[in-house]
């Protein structure tokens, strides 16, 4: 299903290419009238970006021996690029003996590594000779689709010293193997150490990070198998005087769990690195118990509804969920803190007691654990299927099955994905095509009978072949002149950047493809605060099929990061091949801009008010809650805008493709229209918002997330030379709490859950059923909650006719619930009504679970049938 998406959405950019490639063929054909083939070599300088697949590049044979262009201009003095020439297993030369050098390396967590992330790699320089040491550390890599990477960077070793230093390499899918070298100034040579990395290839492995005095008491966690072993975990322990300053630093990690430590230890910086981790993806659990106020105090203000209580004894039952052996073996007397979780789901309990509450922030998650995770150590221990079943109840199939495809597949989901994102390029660089077809009938006119008959009036006929030969030169010129507008004369980008703002931080990341329209090495210098990371394919046919990395493998592209910029080097690549790179910066919210305001949601009524404080107009800007959305359209700088005033739509989860249209009117146009620069905009802003929802917005949260598009074309922001060509779309995005209660009820999506499926087929991901067969949902309404109305929610129709290329139908037919009275299934008539509390007590079961039965009455065929959404209201115990 979603890679019958991944074709539908991509569908109209495939025709935008086809069209322009047929606009730059019809041009080449025009100079080939006009001037034979002296026009053909001048119009074939005027390939356009659109057209840049067409191109036949040559293979460039110069090996990267230049110093390629700065930013976009040819550098005038040309010097040799540094050249690895070490041998294996030679660790210095230095004929004079005046630095005599040394490396190691340490990698990872216990020297063990994970593809398709971040790598700290440990360095440590010695310089037992009698001169300070000033060179490069170079370590190269290879991409599993066969690119050869090399990341630089700036060393220094004092005579005598031993300089240590943390770098995050890039790591790609099917890496294995990192070379490093250090050379001198001049660019010598004088230090080769490979080393191989510890890389498990056989089962996915899930890296938990423990932060903990007592790491010894979570000793059950290392080498457990979750989900069928799907999974398996590995253990690390950290230290909180290495612990890292930024996210990046902990982007090996799958899951950090803070147990028995006192958080205030961590530094503020530290602590936004943890936030902002789990912001990207990671998975955060914290254990609670006599030490509550240590590991939880200090998030209480931004992840708690209410303080929480003094840790009291407790008798729980583990196995109330989970089936034991031995009945009453999961009996256990803790001490155990009872925490409300903002937006947070109760994903174990006992007796109506929350042992385990996980809530989502963005696009990962904070679990909190009502005991001391080292009190269940022993339990664990004798019964190893219940942290099985722990995690999987925590991560969800969907997530685990992600973990573990990262190992086979790698990022290729996000490198095609960011290819139909970025490989286009600026409508404004085509040609003309009718005033080439203007200039090509003029020469044909002038160049037969006009010229001819203007000789033969004169007497001239003898002259008609040098005319002929002036009239070509001359209009060569012409269409030379006319070309002027859309040829590339240095390095250019396309690129998508999504903006989010916080009270306190600004983070940037920005997607860029990187291009020369020439056959020879190149650079381009970046803004030194951005981060970079290649995004590359995997290779279809599995891993060892390239040619092996040696020191004398050259690299395709280069990053070499300074003080003063961080630049990308390119050669040996073809004229107009695209290079994918991830850019990211973070930066203190200094002039405080971004979105304010409050959401209020309850019974389907939306309420509160937003305010643009960015200091220009946004556009397409939206509310947008779990499966509703708010259009608000154009605000000015400093408008505030009312939700009441706006309608409250249910859009189906999981169909970005119809959302982004209706958000950015994409819809709202025919056919394609590459001449239409506001379809062009309109389009672009979609991919990007598709983009977005598919990588960002997945899974439910219980905030809302305000989304607009920058009227503003800050395009060279993540440039070093402002000068360079560049073209893209910058989107603004800002997280809202969403106060979802009333007199102390709540109103929430059933789905925050998600259901156990009974019998059918169910896919909680798009809340869709196949209509095969019927099916049978257990839904969890929460045990913290005195159920109090339910009401099914259903798709704005709207959504279901403007999708043209629809896999997706709204379900019709009936639905049933399970009376736990009679034991059998009751018809329920749901179209527009919100059941009561007292219409629901016969189908509720003690742990507030309601199980539903939804049987399709039309033709079963191949379409995902879009379930109505589940809301509880409730009041809180």
């Amino acid at each position: 299903m979603n890679l019958r998406r991944r074709i539908r959405n991509s569908q109209e950019e495939r025709n935008f290419s086809v069209r322009t490639s047929k606009a730059g063929w019809a041009v080449r054909g025009a100079a080939v009238l006009l001037a034979g083939g002296l026009a053909f070599c001048a119009l074939y300088m005027t390939e356009t970006a659109m057209a840049a697949p067409e191109t036949k590049a040559a293979e460039a044979g110069t090996a990267g021996r230049e110093l390629p262009e700065v930013s976009g201009t040819v550098a005038q003095d040309r010097q040799e690029l540094p050249q690895v020439t070490g041998a294996a297993g030679r660790e210095s030369d230095n004929s004079r003996g005046e630095a005599k050098l040394s490396l190691e390396v340490s990698y990872g967590y216990g020297n063990n590594a994970k593809g398709g992330r971040y790598l700290p790699v440990d360095v440590e320089l010695s310089n037992s000779g009698t001169e300070a040491f000033s060179g490069m550390l170079q370590a190269k890599t290879m991409e599993s689709d066969g690119t050869v990477y090399q990341y630089e960077y700036q060393v220094q070793a004092g005579a005598g010293e031993v300089m240590s230093a943390r770098y995050y390499i890039p790591l790609g899918t099917g890496g294995d193997q990192i070379l490093f070298t250090v050379s001198g100034e001049e660019g010598k040579t004088l230090v080769y150490k490979p080393v191989n990395l510890n890389v498990s290839r056989d089962v996915p492995e899930m890296y938990i990070g423990l932060l903990s005095d007592d790491p010894g008491e979570l000793s059950y966690l290392d080498g457990a198998g979750i989900n069928y072993s799907t999974l398996r975990t590995r253990t690390f322990e950290l230290d909180e005087a290495d612990f890292p300053e930024e996210e990046i630093g902990l982007d090996l990690l799958d899951v950090l769990v803070v147990n028995d430590y006192k958080l205030r230890n961590l530094s503020e910086k530290q602590i936004a690195a943890i936030m902002y981790w789990v912001h990207g993806g990671g998975i955060l659990i914290l254990g609670t118990g006599e030490r509550v106020d240590d590991t939880l105090g200090r998030f209480a203000p931004e992840l708690l509804d209410e303080s929480y209580g003094a840790p009291n004894l407790r008798h729980i039952n583990l196995g109330e969920n989970f089936a034991l052996d031995e009945p009453g073996a999961g009996m256990l007397a803790v001490s155990c803190v009872d925490v409300s979780l903002h937006g947070g789901n109760v994903i174990l309990s006992s007796s109506g007691f929350p042992l385990l509450t996980a809530a989502a922030k963005e696009q990962g998650i904070i679990a909190v654990a009502a005991f001391d995770l080292g009190d269940i150590g022993a339990f664990c221990e004798k019964n190893s299927s219940f942290l099985d079943f722990m995690f999987t109840s925590l991560l969800g199939e969907n997530r685990i099955n992600r973990l573990a495809e990262l190992v086979y597949s790698g990022n290729s989901d996000r490198y095609w994905s960011v290819q139909t994102l970025i490989d286009t390029g600026d409508v404004d660089k085509l040609p003309n095509l009718f005033l080439y077809m203007a200039v090509t009938a003029i020469y044909l006119v002038l160049l037969g009978p006009g010229l001819y008959l203007f000789l033969k009036n004169w007497d001239l006929q003898i002259y008609y072949r040098r005319g002929v030969l002036v009239l070509s030169l001359v209009f060569a010129g012409i269409i030379y002149m006319m070309g002027i507008s859309t040829r590339f004369r240095s390095t250019f980008f396309t690129y998508a950047s999504i903006r989010d703002v916080t009270s306190d931080y600004v983070t940037d990341t920005t997607y860029v493809n990187v291009r020369n329209p020439y056959n020879r090495p190149y650079y381009v210098d970046l803004a030194p605060e951005y981060s970079v990371l290649p995004i590359t394919s995997s290779y279809w046919g599995g891993y060892g099929n390239w040619e092996e990395l040696t020191a004398e493998t050259p690299w395709q592209t280069e990053i070499v990061a300074t003080e003063e910029h961080v630049r990308i080097q390119g050669q040996n690549i073809p004229a107009f091949t695209s290079r994918y790179f991830r850019l990211e910066n973070k930066s203190d919210n200094v002039e405080q801009i971004g979105f304010d305001g409050t959401v209020d949601y309850f019974e389907g009524e939306i309420g509160g008010s937003v305010t643009n404080h960015f200091p220009f107009p946004v556009e397409n800007a939206a509310v947008m809650l779990y499966g509703n959305m708010v259009l608000l359209g154009h605000m000015e700088a400093g408008e505030t805008k009312n939700l009441a005033d706006y309608e409250l739509m249910r859009f189906p989860l999981g169909n970005s493709y119809v959302v982004a249209d209706r958000i950015t009117g994409e819809r709202d146009f025919g056919a394609t229209d590459i001449n239409n620069k506001e379809y062009l905009l309109a389009m672009e802003r979609s991919n990007l918002l598709k983009f977005y929802m598919d990588n960002y917005l997945t899974g439910y949260t219980a905030d809302a997330r305000l989304i607009a598009f920058s009227s503003q074309k800050e395009e060279t922001l993540f440039l070093k030379d402002k000068a360079a060509e560049t073209y893209g779309v910058t989107m603004l995005t800002s997280s809202m709490e969403v106060n979802a209660s009333r007199d102390r009820s709540l109103y929430r999506s059933v789905l925050m859950k998600e259901p156990k499926v009974v019998s059918g087929s169910y896919d909680s991901a798009v809340n869709s059923m196949a209509g095969m067969e019927p099916l049978t949902l257990e839904y969890q309404l929460g045990e913290d909650i005195d159920v109090e109305s339910l009401t099914f929610e259903s798709v704005n129709e709207e959504f279901l006719e403007a999708d043209r290329n629809s896999f997706t139908d709204a379900f019709t037919g009936s639905i049933y619930f399970y009376n736990y009275g009679t034991g059998n299934f009751d018809l329920m008539e749901l179209e527009g009504q919100t059941l009561d509390v007292e219409e629901l007590r016969p189908y509720l079961s003690p742990g507030n679970t309601l199980t539903v039965r939804y049987v399709y009455d039309g033709i079963a065929g191949y379409n995902d049938l879009q379930l109505p959404m589940p809301m509880v209201a409730g009041r809180e115990r």
